[in-house]
């Protein structure tokens, strides 16, 4: 059996078509090749970034080893002795030689500080637009803000530190009480729309209405309190009280924005958790008499929990590892403080500022490194146990 190629020849203003043989054989070998190579190269790429994720560990660990093998001071206990005030210190420039100023615990509080109130801002944020998309807006609704959504991951994050820099962080001073009246006022708005059933036939449109009078109306009120109490606002009268020192670069600063930016990635991860929940499930609940709430809460939630969960362990790694926006709105003061009003330092930041100063092969050198393991081994073990969790769940989606 043989297969023929058409080809065709032009002669004046008349098609001619000649027929000629080509081997069946020679055709075969030749996908069969293109088939191998691409398969090969396909699997050279996948491996060559499983190979750079191991040379990156193997660096990282090959410059911290006399730390984390050393004795003495220059060891792990060593670096995290306090001071004789009993104070943990990171302060490099004044070192001098002692190496009880190089404590890294403020680094690890500045951190978990960070990724914790980016957290509280961008969880409930991404958990519910992704309740809002998946189980109550209709398919028009979802096609169109679901990619708008996801395309707010592109924004690049020295943009949004800036703004959090030179724009959040002025104004919130100035108005705290503002901030707080208009979250306040934000928050009461669904359930008075529900128990005054606004929003059945025109949710959205509604809701387009209703989300900046509700703002509006958290502003008047806070502006009333502040004339009433606070003649200068409420930083100022926290700070003049000593109730509590306020910071303008400080922790809500940096959760609110750092939030805002981790939102996309938990936000895709929980909307194909929910959207994955079997329909018949749903239908079933809903057919012995379950409301949409009750059937959300009972079935939709705890089947998609371990998606939910693995969609927080991305945030939170994606929020501890981020540099430039803590850069920039942090204050990169090393503070073991968990107050929302304080400033901090973290791991990252630290990273950015200090390693271009060190001394090669030098103690704060190893020591930065040391930093680098830690951070890179922390965010590489949630990552992981969030992408098992994803694999189970799309395995126990196929069974059902």
């Amino acid at each position: 059996m043989q297969y023929y190629d058409r080809r065709t020849l032009l002669q004046g203003s008349e098609c001619q078509f000649m027929t000629t043989p080509f081997p069946a054989n020679t055709l075969r070998s030749r996908r069969q090749l293109k088939d191998r190579l691409f398969r090969h190269v396909v699997r050279t790429a996948g491996l060559a970034v499983l190979f750079a994720v191991v040379l990156i560990f193997a660096y990282l660990l090959f410059n911290a080893v006399p730390l984390l093998f050393g004795s003495g001071r220059l060891s792990l206990a060593g670096i995290f002795s306090t001071t004789g005030a009993g104070d943990a210190v990171w302060q490099p420039a004044a070192a001098g030689g002692d190496i009880s100023v190089f404590n890294p615990r403020p680094l690890i509080v500045g951190t978990l500080k960070a990724s914790l109130y980016a957290l509280l801002f961008g969880v409930p944020l991404a958990f519910m637009t992704a309740i809002h998309l998946s189980y109550y807006a209709s398919a028009k609704t979802r096609r169109r803000l679901k990619p708008a959504i996801e395309i707010l991951e592109a924004l690049p994050t020295v943009v949004l530190g800036f703004l959090a820099a030179v724009w959040l962080a002025p104004w919130l001073m100035n108005h705290l009480l503002h901030a707080l009246m208009i979250g306040v006022a934000l928050a009461l708005l669904p359930p008075l729309t529900a128990s005054l059933n606004i929003g059945r036939g025109f949710p959205v449109g509604l809701m387009i209405i209703a989300i900046p009078v509700a703002a509006a109306a958290g502003f008047w009120a806070a502006e009333w309190l502040e004339s009433l109490l606070f003649d200068r606002g409420v930083a100022y009268w926290l700070q003049t009280n000593r109730v509590v020192s306020y910071s303008m670069l400080n922790a809500l600063v940096v959760g609110a924005v750092l939030g805002i930016s981790a939102v996309p990635a938990m936000f895709s991860i929980a909307e194909e958790a929910l959207s994955g929940v079997p329909r018949h499930l749903i239908n079933g609940a809903m057919a012995v008499g379950a409301n949409r709430w009750q059937t959300l809460s009972r079935v939709v939630l705890p089947v998609a929990a371990s998606g939910l969960l693995a969609a927080l362990l991305i945030g939170f790694g994606r929020v501890a590892g981020e540099t430039m926006i803590v850069l920039m709105a942090s204050g990169n003061t090393p503070l073991s403080d968990w107050g929302p009003f304080s400033g901090f330092r973290s791991l990252s930041a630290t990273l950015a500022l200090e390693l271009p100063e060190t001394s090669v092969n030098g103690f704060h050198f190893q020591l930065l490194f040391f930093l680098a393991l830690l951070l890179f081994v922390t965010v590489f073990i949630l990552n992981s146990v969030a992408e098992l969790i994803r694999h189970r769940l799309r395995t126990r989606y196929r069974a059902w």
